[in-house]
């Protein structure tokens, strides 16, 4: 690669002091890690498969828990209002326990309550 006295010294003082000693720190931290007893990165790959595995399986009984009905959302909304929680947080702590489509608006949760959605008028 070198072609001939003083590349690697020509192509060093484009960089800064401070990058070349970072990088160099980055280089001895890799080789260290790989030969000096530290995390392997097959070690680290099984454990991220697992973590993986883990993660998707809770995600898979978070989407069969049981729904909340709409009148343990109204005790719900009525005990945070009497609690002095605004409609914001109200509808915030329920996003937390339900899934994402089934939040109520902040328009939907009146003073504690949560209204059923609008039915159509007759006329």
């Amino acid at each position: 690669m070198a072609s001939g006295r003083g590349d690697t010294a020509r192509r060093a003082k484009r960089y800064s002091r401070t990058s070349i000693y970072q990088h160099a720190h980055r280089v001895v931290r890799a080789v260290l890690n790989e030969h000096g007893g530290g995390v392997s990165y097959e070690a680290l790959w099984a454990d991220n498969e697992r973590l993986r595995s883990e993660n998707e399986a809770l995600w898979q009984a978070w989407s069969e828990a049981e729904e909340i009905s709409e009148a343990k959302q109204r005790e719900f909304a009525a005990t945070g209002s009497a609690m002095g929680l605004s409609l914001a947080q109200i509808v915030t702590l329920l996003a937390i326990v339900l899934p994402r489509l089934a939040v109520p608006s902040r328009s939907r949760v009146d003073g504690g309550c949560i209204t059923p959605a609008s039915k159509p008028v007759a006329s």
